[in-house]
């Protein structure tokens, strides 16, 4: 085979992927592949002050209660989500939400009312707020999908492409 005819081979393929990743999967589908890039939701040795502390004092929740929610042992960089489109979120739910710069980020649903949501990654002392998010007041429009299933290590690539080029 050629490398003018391989090259055209592996543009071909790309172009179907991104097509899948980037239009059918969640325009037609409504499903999200994202790769985690951060550590917010990895649970380390001093989770319990982070996570199970925070909540306690805060919200007066149980131990048994916060390990009742989906991903108790959250997930680690390389990772990717799967999520769906819904407007069924609950306390526990792990969302993925549009931050500063449509940037999509990967919390948890911690508190919930009629007007607003509480979202907190789990390895995080506090919320983050800053000039344009507030992650004790995020509005259900800003919220993508909820996460379903995780696909361990496979993301590593999207990661790579993410700490050298920053997009």
């Amino acid at each position: 085979m050629s490398l003018e005819k391989e090259i055209i081979d592996f543009a071909i393929t790309f172009l179907i992927a991104f097509f899948i990743m980037k239009i059918f999967l969640p325009e037609i589908l409504g499903i999200d592949l994202t790769a985690v890039v951060s550590s917010s939701m990895e649970h380390r040795d001093d989770i319990y002050k982070k996570h199970y502390q925070f909540l306690q004092e805060r919200y007066n929740y149980s131990i048994e209660y916060i390990n009742s929610w989906p991903f108790k042992n959250g997930f680690k960089i390389g990772d990717v989500l799967v999520s769906i489109k819904t407007k069924d979120f609950k306390v526990g739910d792990v969302v993925l939400y549009r931050s500063c710069g449509n940037i999509p980020i990967s919390h948890r649903i911690i508190y919930k009312n009629d007007s607003f949501y509480s979202i907190k990654g789990d390895n995080n002392y506090d919320f983050l707020i800053n000039y344009c998010i507030n992650e004790q007041k995020i509005e259900e429009e800003r919220i993508i999908s909820k996460v379903y299933f995780i696909l361990p290590k496979i993301g590593y690539l999207r990661v790579l492409i993410y700490y050298l080029f920053n997009i």
